[in-house]
């Protein structure tokens, strides 16, 4: 199993409002619905750096690429992953950076990012996670 260089256990500090590149975000639900682990019992995960990197595990693969920031709007992409072949996980990987990629909408309450297509709608949720 991966190693990570986060606790998933361990929110960021209460009624803090953590920016965008502040921490590790953990995948709490997909279209509406519980996120399941990927391959070996991970933590679906993105973090994305100041400087316009972005990189996680996306149920089967670790992913990497490139994102930026305009107003409200992010724009993630061109990526590219590990690519091994998982008994679990790999249909939560292909729906997942599915949603990801191109331009979505995407607002921070708190602890909670909410990636949103087009119309509005979350396509996915995550919660902070305290970097160690």
């Amino acid at each position: 199993m991966l190693t990570h260089d986060f606790d998933e256990h361990l929110p960021a500090k209460a009624g803090a409002t953590v920016g965008l590149s502040d921490a590790r975000w953990i995948l709490t639900e997909i279209d509406g619905q519980p996120a399941p682990r990927g391959n070996a019992d991970q933590v679906i995960h993105m973090t994305l750096t100041a400087d316009g990197k972005i990189h996680g595990f996306s149920g089967c693969n670790q992913f990497m690429g490139t994102y930026r920031l305009d107003g409200d709007r992010l724009k993630i992409g061109p990526l590219a992953s590990t690519r091994m072949a998982c008994e679990r996980g790999m249909e939560l990987e292909r729906q997942f950076l599915q949603a990801l990629r191109g331009s979505v909408h995407f607002d921070i309450s708190e602890q909670l990012l909410n990636v949103r297509n087009a119309d509005g709608q979350v396509m996915l949720r995550f919660r902070s996670s305290r970097l160690r």
